[in-house]
């Protein structure tokens, strides 16, 4: 069985080895990337956001970052996995709304032969904490039940195809996430970041 199992991991790490894009080219890549972008959501606590929206001298931060893993399968497609945070804090004197968005996802992507444009969806399972206080509701955290749901990427890897240590790239995703009770979040993000 030892034999068996061995030579099926060497046969599959081979056929990574002969459909990889060049003789340089990495069976895995690394990406990291920060991002910032609009979140809707139609829950429970997005009234006690609107409140605080209303107000004209509130404060806004929407940040996020991602990190994947990218496997070099063949020269148009690759698979990733990676982890997601998106983070969107919002304050007007004593009352404020924060939430910490975090997931988890897996897909394929796809280079069209357009120079570094690539497309990818991925499969996604994720939850969110969401922290709160106006003058109406005390101190409030919760969680979100996890939810499964998609991710659609459009991304552009500047050195695509050339010899390069660190390669600069830029997208934009939509996420779509249930949280449970039929409710929902809508993320659109755009982001830099690197390949290694």
């Amino acid at each position: 069985m030892k034999k068996l199992l061995s030579f099926t991991a060497i046969f599959i790490l081979s056929q990574f080895l002969l459909f990889a894009q060049n003789d340089s080219q990495k069976i895995l890549n690394w990406e990291v990337a920060i991002s910032t972008g609009i979140p809707v959501h139609n829950s429970k606590p997005e009234a006690t956001k609107s409140e605080i929206l209303v107000s004209p001298s509130f404060k806004r931060i929407i940040f996020g970052a991602n990190a994947d893993v990218v496997f070099n399968i063949t020269e148009p497609l690759k698979l990733f996995a990676g982890t997601d945070t998106f983070c969107e804090f919002i304050w007007e004197q004593s009352n404020h709304y924060n939430s910490l968005d975090y997931s988890f996802y897996t897909g394929i992507k796809v280079f069209p032969n357009l120079a570094g444009l690539n497309f990818s969806v991925a499969y996604v399972l994720g939850s969110k904490a969401n922290f709160y206080k106006t003058e109406e509701v005390s101190n409030t955290s919760e969680n979100t039940a996890w939810g499964n749901g998609f991710r659609i990427a459009a991304e552009y890897d500047f050195f695509y195809g050339e010899e390069a240590k660190i390669y600069p790239i830029v997208g934009g995703y939509y996420r779509f996430m249930p949280r449970g009770n039929y409710e929902y979040d809508h993320i659109l993000a755009a982001y830099v970041g690197l390949r290694f």
